[in-house]
């Protein structure tokens, strides 16, 4: 089986584990009430403060598990984060080598007035020549030549 998301089956093992913690401590209680315990042999008696003890073990066994997958889970992500960027940057890369120039060409999801903007300012346009003439937001023309100088990079 291929595990397209990490972070779906850390939740799934967590969740089975709590599922199973749950069902075994129901069981057991469950077999001392009736008094069907392992093929009809009835528990031995455990005081409750030994009970209360087990208890208490089991929540913290249980909590650091969850911190510990918590962990990994925020680990995971911010390796596919990291994964994503290095996607991204080696399909630009393919996209400006099929070229053969090294003006990648703009994705089909990117707006054309965002293209414009950026031919522009490599005509050598200011920030409030292309805002004026493309009527964008200042900022907007801002993030548009930073995150060409950041896939640059």
């Amino acid at each position: 089986m291929k595990m397209e998301n990490p972070i779906v089956w850390m939740t799934i093992v967590e969740g089975a584990a709590i599922v199973l913690l749950s069902v075994s401590i129901l069981w057991m209680l469950w077999a001392k009430r009736t008094g069907k315990w392992a093929a009809g042999r009835v528990p031995p008696a455990l005081p409750i403060e030994e009970l209360r003890q087990l208890m208490e073990e089991s929540q913290i066994i249980t909590q650091n598990l969850a911190e510990n997958l918590n962990e990994k889970k925020l680990i995971s992500q911010q390796l596919l984060e990291q994964l994503d960027e290095k996607i991204n940057k080696l399909t630009w890369l393919l996209g400006r080598a099929e070229e053969g120039s090294d003006r990648p060409r703009p994705a089909e999801n990117i707006p054309n007035v965002y293209v414009r903007a950026i031919e522009l300012a490599e005509k050598g346009l200011s920030l409030t020549e292309i805002e004026q003439q493309l009527h964008l937001a200042k900022g907007e023309v801002q993030l548009l030549l930073d995150l060409k100088a950041y896939c640059l990079k």
